[in-house]
């Protein structure tokens, strides 16, 4: 699983890299959480508001920070599949 948090820096983007990164370490800590905060690589991902969330090349979540509970349900229960805003 490879999972990306876009956005430039900020409160929201830190809080969201902060909430993906506690909930993915605590499903499996040896997924990383990468940052990215490059507008002409958000671009080529489709990125279109910060924070995104994408999980395996895939946009989950945009627009907004998610809940660690959120990310670890959505995990859980296989739900990462359709973008949420």
């Amino acid at each position: 699983m490879k999972v990306n948090v876009f956005g430039l820096p900020g409160m929201k983007t830190r809080q969201a890299l902060i909430n993906v990164t506690a909930a993915v370490t605590d499903i499996d800590p040896s997924i990383g959480v990468e940052w990215i905060s490059d507008a002409n690589e958000m671009l080529e991902y489709g990125v279109a508001r910060t924070p995104t969330v994408m999980v395996d090349e895939r946009i989950n979540f945009e627009g907004r920070v998610p809940s660690i509970h959120e990310v670890t349900t959505w995990i859980q229960e296989g739900q990462l599949m359709d973008v949420e805003a």
